[in-house]
């Protein structure tokens, strides 16, 4: 995206975001910014300064496991068949919207519009998932 199209969609964000709690000034220069190059200078950029490799990977382990386990959740639980089948659906259901709409909101989109294209996109891949394993003699338990 360039610069100037990044600055529109970040005026557009807070605009819609802060309407409730006043105007909010972007225009202000970024730190460590190379406003020659549009580039950030890493010695000053704020981001590179309080994140590494590892904490990236850690975060990003521990965000992919929380999401992984919520299937899983009811079985551990002690539910069994229908009942835990469906529990599983509803919580998938619920982080699959809740994250569609989050990046809705980050991305400037509609977030109800995200939400249910992440819940149609994930609900697409459990389906092929289970046709795929239907197909090559699997079973559940």
């Amino acid at each position: 995206m360039a610069a100037e199209e990044a600055e529109a969609q970040a005026h557009e964000v807070l605009r819609t975001l802060t309407m409730a709690t006043g105007p909010v000034s972007v225009a202000a220069p970024v730190p460590g910014a190379d406003t020659a190059h549009g580039a950030l200078d890493p010695a000053t950029d704020e981001h590179e300064a309080i994140g590494t490799g590892w904490g990236a990977a850690s975060s990003s382990f521990c965000f992919f496991a929380s999401g992984a386990i919520l299937p899983v959740l009811p079985y551990l639980l002690g539910l069994e068949g229908l009942a835990a089948i469906v529990v599983a659906s509803v919580l998938v259901g619920l982080a699959l919207l809740a994250t569609g709409a989050i990046v809705g909101l980050l991305s400037g989109g509609p977030p109800l519009r995200r939400a249910l294209r992440q819940l149609l996109i994930g609900f697409s891949a459990a389906g092929v998932t289970y046709v795929l394993g239907l197909l090559f003699g699997t079973s559940l338990g």
